[in-house]
């Protein structure tokens, strides 16, 4: 009888191990929000912030490189981006469409056709597409929720391609779906930056 208990008690320790799986940890930034490109909820964070600051060479960093999805139209695209920023950049008033801080960020969804999952691993050497809704203030207190297209490099770094439209197979359905409605912070353990 003691033996069943224990082989009992054994079975119980891993049920329970597995049913509380070790979520990953996400650092994040003193805004509570996370930080970096190991997550796609930290690069969609960074894309925001490259905007709260005003700051081309963020941008520059977070985004896919131009040449890679997208074509010349994509590359005119972040131009125009890194120029408008660093021109917001010199402003001593804010617009009234500059984001002032994140106050939301859902987990990552991901796209519910196929088509653009095979496309990104089969033609673009993509690990991984999703997106990721942000939430940020603006001037005089109206928000913007901005859905990032975010995609994982072959090594694992995750990057905003912030002009979807420009592949319209890759981000084919994006914006019909529907919010995770999830935050991130239910998908990770949080660890300060």
């Amino acid at each position: 009888m003691t033996r069943s208990i224990l082989v009992f008690g054994a079975l119980l320790a891993v049920a329970s191990a597995n049913a509380q799986k070790v979520k990953p940890s996400v650092r994040v930034a003193p805004d509570g929000f996370p930080v970096g490109q190991s997550t796609p909820e930290g690069a969609a964070c960074e894309f925001a912030r490259a905007f709260i600051k005003a700051d081309p060479g963020l941008l520059k960093a977070v985004c896919v490189p131009s040449g890679e999805i997208g074509g010349k139209q994509y590359a005119s695209f972040l131009s125009s981006l890194s120029q408008g920023m660093a021109a917001e950049h010199a402003k001593k008033t804010p617009s009234d469409g500059h984001p002032q801080k994140i106050l939301s960020c859902d987990a990552m969804g991901r796209l519910s056709k196929n088509g653009p999952n095979s496309y990104a691993y089969a033609v673009l050497s993509l690990k991984d597409i999703g997106f990721v809704d942000v939430v940020t203030q603006l001037p005089k207190g109206r928000k913007m929720n901005v859905r990032t297209f975010v995609v994982e490099t072959p090594k694992g770094k995750w990057l905003v391609f912030p002009a979807p439209q420009l592949d319209t197979i890759l981000s084919d359905g994006l914006n019909q779906e529907k919010p995770t409605g999830i935050s991130f912070s239910s998908k990770y353990r949080l660890v300060k930056a």
